[in-house]
């Protein structure tokens, strides 16, 4: 995004801060579109805590919090002499010894930093901050703040505006912490201590724009999360900042102007096609993991690609590797071609993989079975195969994928495999029926399933998972009129003296007062009448693949224990729906495409010849992954 692009972009610690840059002192001016100061009780304790803890592990040798406590970045402005008496009045005292720096984001934090290094340090001032509604009010709130020190007394001034209510507040705050973690850590020396740890070991993301950069518009676009400062968005502002071309073609602007927009155009050819909702599916297993945009994650695959031991927990993690990595390369300009090309080549892959439906199709299914949940695990598998796609043939690498899927289910047989035993397997094993179904006519699964799971639907509903007496009657209900249709629409006569022999059972309970509860042998009694004389079920076929479908859970919960032609008019409203995602092979068993024309016209119930047709095709698709 051109309207921030980085002039600077480094991670500065908090001395650099309070010593400044170039013999420069450093003086914050806050604007006055920022809000006003509020940070609370809670969010200073919080910093406070997690400033320690780091120090306490970086000091017992815990290597994955990394070398620095990381605060969110600062977005600034370098200010001209002019900008600075626009903002603070014609009779400010400009300092020739100070650069004014608007800071555009951030402001918040870096007024609590201030407070408490006022607070903590012994032989040093921090830098300044001014700001721009004081212009009127006599520098109420930088003469409140410069006040400031560890034998300051809140109890003695009065606010006299909102933000100095909270600059005495989050002072009071700073103090409560120190005497409770004294007390807590019996260090004496817990000043010394946080001095340490805040001045050397914390760093911000110094941000600073172009000179030309509208200032507002960046805060808005920023807070209104348009311009989001996240790893991948620092990485990319990094590499195209023009200071990092100075060795090219001897720093001709209009070919490092071409250079820059070449690598941006790539940069955002990704991430829009990682939004696609397809690609993101395929490539998280779902879409289910948490990661601040799209491109973090091929950013992170990239860095792990390169370095499978980098460990770090530290916010910002990738930021710093690259700037690190930046700094020590002899050539800036080769290393950032190095670095795009990396990009390209390992979407590029990924991008091959999702348009060819195999190949998307198998690892679609093992990035979403295949490995734990999370960013991590997912880019670690996707690191692997990589590496064999790079190294073996198409024929090999798909059939490498096929042997790892049939590992998950060397335990099983088709025969033996069910709901209530094997749940999980049952769930893989119904996704890769789609999944060979799909293969067989050269077409791609849907693997999105946002914020939410895959789950597994009974075709045939489980009357024993009834039990609240009102639902009892409402199923005998539902399955009376099934049968009466049934009975109109069948010529069997066999089919219609079992329904005529089950009417009179159903209506017998249907009849007692509706204030009496249907006893529950009852209702068992003359359900599994149905289901055995009608229908041709036993309680185990109810639990066999050929009476189970994949769908989402919370689809899968409006479905309830309806009976099948209710759940087959809902089905067929989802598939008009864009929103829904009915897996294939589940359309097709509720459309009733598996079975014989004969059976096929009967749209009330799923029976037990719908069940042999439906299982005889899983047996035939899935042969080449469980034993048959």
């Amino acid at each position: 995004m051109s309207e921030n692009s980085a002039n600077n972009l480094f991670s500065a610690s908090i001395n650099q801060l309070i010593n400044g840059f170039n013999d420069q002192k450093l003086c914050f001016v806050v604007p006055s579109y920022q809000r006003g100061y509020r940070w609370t009780d809670s969010q200073v304790e919080r910093l406070l805590t997690d400033l320690y803890e780091f120090g306490t592990q970086k000091t017992g040798g815990n290597k994955l919090v990394g070398e620095f406590y990381c605060l969110q970045p600062i977005v600034v402005k370098k200010l001209t002499g002019d900008d600075v008496r626009k903002k603070l009045g014609n009779n400010y005292s400009i300092d020739s010894d100070t650069d004014y720096y608007e800071i555009v984001d951030g402001q918040q934090r870096m007024i609590t930093v201030f407070i408490l290094l006022k607070y903590i340090l012994r032989d040093a001032e921090p830098y300044s901050i001014e700001f721009e509604r004081d212009k009127d009010r006599k520098n109420v709130r930088h003469a409140l703040l410069n006040s400031m020190d560890d034998r300051f007394n809140p109890a003695t001034i009065s606010a006299n505006c909102a933000d100095a209510h909270y600059f005495l507040e989050t002072f009071k705050s700073i103090s409560k912490w120190f005497v409770e973690y004294k007390n807590i850590t019996k260090k004496n020396n817990l000043k010394s201590v946080m001095e340490t740890i805040l001045c050397d070991d914390t760093h911000v993301i110094w941000y600073e724009l172009d000179s030309n950069a509208d200032c507002y518009s960046i805060f808005k676009n920023i807070n209104h999360g348009k311009i989001p400062l996240t790893d991948a968005e620092l990485v990319k502002a990094m590499l195209l900042n023009s200071k990092n071309y100075a060795s090219m073609w001897s720093v001709n602007a209009k070919i490092v102007k071409q250079e820059q927009d070449r690598y941006a155009r790539l940069w955002d050819e990704i991430q829009k096609a990682l939004s696609d909702d397809g690609m993101w599916s395929f490539i998280t297993g779902g879409g289910n993991i948490e990661i601040p945009t799209n491109i973090d994650f091929i950013i992170r695959l990239i860095v792990k690609k390169s370095d499978p031991d980098y460990q770090d927990d530290a916010d910002y993690k990738y930021f710093s590797y690259f700037e690190k990595k930046l700094a020590k390369a002899t050539n800036k300009t080769e290393y950032i071609e190095g670095v795009f090309e990396d990009l390209k080549t390992t979407f590029r892959t990924i991008q091959d993989w999702y348009n060819y439906y195999e190949l998307h199709n198998y690892i679609g299914f093992v990035l979403t079975y295949g490995v734990q949940k999370g960013a991590g695990a997912r880019i670690k598998i996707i690191i692997d195969l990589i590496s064999k796609y790079e190294k073996l043939s198409k024929t090999q690498f798909v059939d490498g994928l096929k042997a790892a899927i049939k590992k998950m289910f060397d335990r099983f047989t088709m025969d033996d495999i069910n709901y209530e035993e094997n749940r999980e397997a049952v769930e893989k094993l119904l996704m890769l029926f789609n999944i060979e179904e799909l293969n067989e006519i050269h077409e791609k699964f849907n693997f999105s399933v946002n914020n939410d799971v895959w789950s597994i639907e009974h075709i045939k509903a489980q009357h024993s998972e009834i039990t609240q007496a009102k639902d009892r009657r409402a199923y005998l209900q539902q399955e009376k009129d099934s049968l009466t249709e049934l009975k109109g629409a069948t010529g069997n006569e066999e089919l219609k003296n079992a329904i005529d022999g089950i009417l009179p059972e159903i209506n017998k309970l249907l009849k007692q007062p509706k204030d009496i509860d249907i006893a529950e042998g009852d209702f068992k009694s003359v359900a599994e009448l149905i289901d055995k004389q009608i229908d041709g079920f036993d309680e185990y076929d109810m639990h066999k693949l050929g009476n189970l479908a994949l769908i989402s859970k919370n689809d899968n919960s409006s479905l309830s224990n309806k009976p099948f032609y209710q759940k087959r008019e809902q089905i067929n409203k989802w598939l008009k729906d864009s929103s829904k995602n009915i897996p294939h092979s589940t359309r097709k068993a509720f459309l009733k495409m598996y079975s014989p024309q004969e059976y096929a016209l009967d749209f009330t119930r799923w029976r037990k010849s719908d069940f042999n047709d439906m299982f005889n095709r899983q047996r035939e698709m899935l042969k080449d992954f469980i034993k048959v």
